[in-house]
């Protein structure tokens, strides 16, 4: 059986249990083709799993289509198994389908169906055995269930997991909706702001059961309050870590469900009880999410020096002197912190997940670990704070960060300028940070005031940098051994901060070097995808009809129902009308063809305004203008909803916040509606 073969085998199984499942006499609600699961060998995706309760994560069973033998699905067999909390599986072959025990060593056959050798067409005959098969999990899903005592941490991994998957996609779009209020000054893509919540709620969730501070009765709505009402009770190492971070916004109410749920399956399974099991688990969810972040470092058992500052650790160390952490991302802060408490591992003395406001109480010996690299740009707030924390790093030079320096940049220049004198450095960068336009601050930095011991290629495009922090006044060149021999010392003192840095990598990297030529800033920002930049008809259409489900307002008949009869004075234009002059009290408006017209008050000259641009003639509007007033406040505030509604709906759809605004511009001035710009903010 090839792979096609097989995957058309494993859509047949899943249709045709799915319609059995529905007819009700099954304990299974719900069949999933190749769901992605943390086991023992690596992440697996066995092809068929019966759900008996997706969201609690209760497996009935597994089917595993094979070629030949049902040994070749043995080693996949145990795995989901262990996976999914069963003690059993099931192997589909050419000829027999085999019902097996999952054991330790060696799976124990419990039933073996055969295919009939003919007479019967092969899809009839799949549809019944199939029909057996689930007949014959029925028992299986209840007997072979593994009791909460003897589930495996990749189990609980799984289970923590699953809700993880789901509320990505809906913090995404609360982030990005979120910017319709906030403006344009967010950088920071929504799909790390979410990854960041989602783990951080689930990290708080976690520690908090630990210590059993959440009610039992506590229901979706007072859910993520009763989070925040837990954390104090938390060691202060990981009370720290699990603080909100910089933009953060409450759960919606369906993210809230489904933490809820969570919380209320785990104690069921008595989460915390063993927490060596319990540490396993977060270890499983922290690895997963720093390969996400793109950190591989191999685990290392060598302990962290005194006085070491380390960067986005990928490994958990001894350590018995007090050292110093930084992280770039809340979430791998927060379940490192988890996963120290866990396993009673001294916590640092000092620890941030923001680098740039790092400032440590003594100047650390050493530094290592690994720079992420990131595409955003610094706001406008973002600038005027990197200048005021790069003056405590680097008081006797001044830094002006350029437009399209990305973060990380600056805050790599930062924690080099935290480091003592002599300090000893090994430091994972990104190769772009080389870059001679945007790179120029880091590049200065490293060839006036470091000593370059070594360096070589890493995995994920890093260049690993050994340095030394020289005491040498500024403007003193760079120095490196060289790779030939270590004795000798190279030193450039003619030509550019850049100039002196490639003859010094030369030595190191050779023809390599061509990473240091000028562009690659596609490496450093983020570009408008074509998707930012267009807009299809289908989709603009579905945005109007969602924004103006009950239809645009008619001003101001629409906001004159509620009032019998009121006296209305009537005028005459063509096109829409602009105010030209006031003059006590009266004021003098102008069409599009130059006709005027004079009107007395205000509010009247602003009503004729916001008509003037709907479908309407000729223009009405109350002679009272106590009435004219507050129908005209009416509809401004409609008009605000709509505006917040529209831009909501773009940037659910957008990721860039200009692009989301841009669009929202263009459809509102599509309509008949008053121009964006008479709408108060």
């Amino acid at each position: 059986m090839n792979d096609t073969c097989s995957k058309e085998l494993v859509r047949d199984l899943g249709a045709w249990s799915q319609e059995l499942i529905s007819q009700g006499r099954l304990p299974f609600r719900r069949v999933e083709t190749y769901p992605r699961l943390f086991s023992p060998v690596g992440e697996i995706r066995p092809p068929l799993v019966l759900w008996i309760n997706r969201d609690s994560f209760m497996a009935g069973g597994i089917i595993l289509p094979v070629a030949q033998n049902a040994e070749e699905g043995f080693a996949l067999g145990r795995a989901s198994s262990l996976a999914l909390g069963l003690t059993h599986f099931v192997t589909w072959g050419p000829r027999r389908v085999e019902f097996w025990e999952s054991g330790e060593n060696q799976p124990r056959r419990l039933k073996t169906l055969d295919f009939a050798a003919e007479g019967t067409s092969p899809k009839n005959q799949s549809r019944w055995i199939l029909q057996q098969v689930l007949e014959g999990l029925k028992p299986l899903a209840v007997l072979g269930a593994v009791a909460p005592e003897d589930l495996s941490p990749y189990y609980l991994a799984n289970l923590c997991q699953g809700p993880l998957l789901i509320t990505q996609i809906e913090l995404e779009e609360s982030f990005r909706g979120a910017r319709a209020q906030a403006g344009a000054d967010c950088t920071l893509p929504s799909n790390h702001l979410a990854s960041c919540k989602n783990l951080l709620t689930l990290a708080r969730l976690l520690a908090a059961m630990t210590v059993d501070q959440i009610p039992l009765g506590v229901q979706p709505e007072k859910f993520e309050r009763a989070l925040e009402l837990a954390v104090p009770y938390l060691a202060p190492p990981l009370l720290q870590a699990l603080q909100p971070f910089a933009g953060e916004l409450p759960l919606p109410h369906s993210s809230a469900v489904r933490f809820h749920h969570l919380f209320r399956r785990l104690g069921q399974l008595r989460w915390g009880q063993n927490r060596e099991k319990a540490s396993q688990a977060v270890e499983i969810l922290w690895r997963q999410h720093m390969v996400k972040l793109g950190l591989t470092s191999p685990p290392t058992h060598s302990k962290v020096d005194p006085g070491t500052l380390l960067v986005n650790p990928a490994a958990l160390r001894p350590a018995a002197s007090p050292f110093q952490e930084v992280h770039q991302d809340p979430a791998m802060h927060a379940l490192l912190a988890l996963l120290r408490d866990l396993r009673g591992l001294p916590a640092p003395s000092e620890a941030t997940g923001n680098p740039i406001t790092y400032q440590p109480n003594l100047p650390p010996t050493s530094i290592e670990g690994t720079i992420l690299a990131s595409p955003t740009l610094l706001s406008a707030a973002e600038k005027e704070l990197f200048r005021l924390c790069l003056r405590t790093s680097w008081p006797h030079r001044r830094f002006h960060p350029a437009p399209r320096t990305p973060r990380w940049i600056w805050e790599t220049v930062h924690l080099l300028g935290l480091a003592a004198d002599h300090a000893r450095i090994v430091l994972d960068l990104p190769s772009p940070a080389l870059n001679v336009e945007l790179g120029r601050p880091l590049i200065e930095v490293l060839t006036e005031h470091f000593t370059l011991r070594s360096l070589e290629w890493e995995n994920q495009g890093h260049l690993s940098f050994h340095l030394e922090k020289s005491s040498a006044a500024p403007g003193a060149p760079l120095l490196t051994q060289s790779p030939s021999d270590p004795d000798d010392s190279l030193a450039d003192t003619a030509g550019t901060p850049f100039d002196a840095l490639e003859k010094a990598l030369s030595s190191w990297l050779g023809e390599a070097v061509e990473i240091l030529e000028v562009g690659g800033e596609e490496l450093f920002c983020t570009a408008p995808g074509k998707r930012e930049r267009q807009i299809g008809d289908a989709e603009r259409a579905g945005i109007v009809a969602r924004v103006f489900a009950d239809g645009l307002p008619q001003f101001p008949e629409k906001y004159l129902y509620a009032h019998f009869r009121p006296e209305l004075q009537e005028f005459t234009v063509s096109g829409a009308l602009r105010i030209e002059d006031a003059f006590l009290g009266v004021w003098e408006l102008v069409d599009g063809s130059g006709h005027k017209i004079q009107v007395e008050g205000e509010e009247t000259a602003q009503a004729l305004v916001l008509a003037s641009h709907g479908a309407n003639r000729p223009l009405r509007v109350p002679r009272d203008r106590h009435l004219t007033a507050a129908i005209v406040e009416k509809y401004l505030q409609d008009l605000q909803a709509l505006r917040l509604a529209l831009l909501r709906e773009t940037h659910s759809r957008r990721e860039r916040p200009q692009a989301a605004r841009f669009w929202a511009k263009r459809i509102w001035e599509s309509l008949p509606l008053p121009p964006w710009e008479l709408i108060p903010e």
